[in-house]
Formats: C-alpha cells, sequence, structure tokens
C-alpha cells in the first residue's frame, strides 16, 4: 500500500511538471524589472506577492529595505515585469513551475553554471535540479 501511495504521489508532481505559462503563486517573493514604472524607481526592487491577478499578474506589496523608501506600497505587474528571487543557501522556496509545481522546498545548493538550484522538497525529501525561473524565495 505505502509503494502505491509513493507511486500515486510521483505521478501527481510529473502531471504538475510540465511548465505552464504562467507561474505567479501568492506569498513569493520577485523582482521588479519593470524600468518605467514610477520613473524607474521601483525598478529591481522586491516585493511579495499578495494577490495573483488572472493568472498572469500579481498585486505585489514592496518589501523594507528596498531603496527609496518605498516600502509597504502595492502595485499590480504583469509576470513578464517580474522575476523570481534565489535565496541563501538552507533558505525555503516554492516550486513555481516544471516538477514539483506548488511544492515547498529548501534550497540545499545553487548551481551557477546550470542556472539552477538543487531543491530538496518538504513533503517527501525528494531532491532534484530545478531552472532558476521555476522557484522563488518563500516569504
Amino acid at each position: 500500500k505505502e509503494k502505491k501511495e509513493k507511486k500515486e504521489k510521483k505521478e501527481k508532481k510529473e502531471k504538475k511538471s510540465k511548465k505552464k505559462e504562467y507561474w505567479l503563486k501568492r506569498g513569493i517573493v520577485v523582482k521588479v524589472l519593470n524600468k518605467k514604472l514610477e520613473g524607474g524607481n521601483f525598478y529591481k526592487m522586491k516585493g511579495v506577492v499578495r494577490e495573483v491577478v488572472d493568472k498572469y499578474a500579481g498585486r505585489i506589496e514592496l518589501l523594507d529595505g528596498n531603496e527609496g523608501g518605498e516600502d509597504g506600497k502595492e502595485v499590480i505587474l504583469d509576470q513578464d515585469e517580474l522575476e523570481t528571487v534565489i535565496p541563501k543557501v538552507g533558505k525555503e522556496v516554492v516550486v513555481v513551475n516544471g516538477y514539483g509545481r506548488g511544492e515547498d522546498a529548501e534550497l540545499l545548493e545553487i548551481l551557477e553554471k546550470e542556472y539552477k538550484g538543487r531543491l530538496k522538497l518538504k513533503e517527501d525529501g525528494e531532491v532534484f535540479d530545478l531552472d532558476y525561473e521555476c522557484f522563488s524565495k518563500k516569504f
């Protein structure tokens, strides 16, 4: 029975593993890439996705510590104007696309040459490598 459950979980993960065009998830940290918004003042600022709007956009709350003191301000941006944030090794991430989509994981290692991170899923301890854009720092 335990073997069957493991097989079902793996099949479920693989089913979710197909990359989707949309990747935003509530509760992840993202970086703003839009250079025109507020005269470029928000460019490279980090924020938290507070709400996903129509799959492809997010209501982003800018974080403390950003230059310009814009923390707490909220903006709605398309996912194309945002990028994932890679935390320090040992920190928690959320898989936003590809294998394990929607799962919480720990970043074990940054594989710079491959532009990937080695992740360990919280749920079952499985370890695998994933492209940078497929996971983001958990807030």
